[in-house]
């Protein structure tokens, strides 16, 4: 969980709000694709540690499964999700269909 917040989550910032980060207004689309393409880099590191199916933990379902989820979804990166890591999107799948979290889920990434 401190992974994905520290190395992940701030980097959502500067791919929603890349103006915020860049020198000038011409700048900003090159600074949300370095900010992309470090996301994508850290997101295989997640990818690589996943050692449970269908959660992080071989020993069940834990928090830091819906926090990895949910941070997952955002930086607009479906496609290269999908493709990339699909442990990840394992691990978001079996959120999605928890009868305690699957209607919030759907109410926010469907």
């Amino acid at each position: 969980m401190t992974y994905v917040a520290t190395e992940i989550y701030p980097l959502v910032e500067i791919n929603d709000y890349p103006e915020r980060f860049a020198i000038d207004a011409d700048s900003a689309p090159a600074t949300r694709e370095v900010a992309r393409a470090i996301w994508r880099r850290r997101w295989l590191v997640v990818e690589r540690a996943i050692e449970g199916d269908p959660w992080l933990l071989p020993s069940g379902f834990t928090i830091a499964d819906a926090y990895l989820a949910v941070v997952s979804r955002w930086a607009q990166q479906a496609e290269w999700r999908s493709e990339h890591t699909p442990r990840v999107e394992t691990i978001a799948s079996a959120i999605a269909h928890q009868p305690e979290i699957g209607p919030v889920w759907t109410r926010h990434f469907y």
